[in-house]
């Protein structure tokens, strides 16, 4: 197994503006990374507390946008309330359809 310090080690974190649409009501966040614009991938079930600077606090509910996830089952990606970016485990998170997302 790849430890997640490593698999991510050549990550780096990017600046992330937050993004609200006043008169979006689907609850769906979204975020800026520089340039790059990043829809949720995925929805937190289970809220993790980050006991590193790389990892990142997530929330039951919280949208998240996964760039990368690791053999070790830690993945990389952007917390899309917070726009903190860094590493989390997978197990606190679940794949969503945008779609069903939307018309929820």
């Amino acid at each position: 197994k790849i430890s997640h310090s490593i698999c991510f080690q050549a990550l780096t974190r990017r600046h992330c503006t937050p993004i609200y649409n006043q008169d979006d009501s689907s609850g769906v966040s979204s975020c800026c990374t520089g340039s790059e614009h990043l829809n949720p991938t995925h929805r937190v079930h289970s809220t993790f507390v980050p006991r590193h600077d790389d990892e990142v606090l997530l929330e039951i509910g919280d949208a998240v946008h996964v760039e990368r996830e690791c053999e070790d089952h830690w993945c990389y990606g952007t917390n899309l309330r917070t726009c903190q970016q860094g590493i989390f485990p997978s197990a606190h998170v679940c794949e969503i359809d945008l779609v069903e997302e939307i018309c929820m």
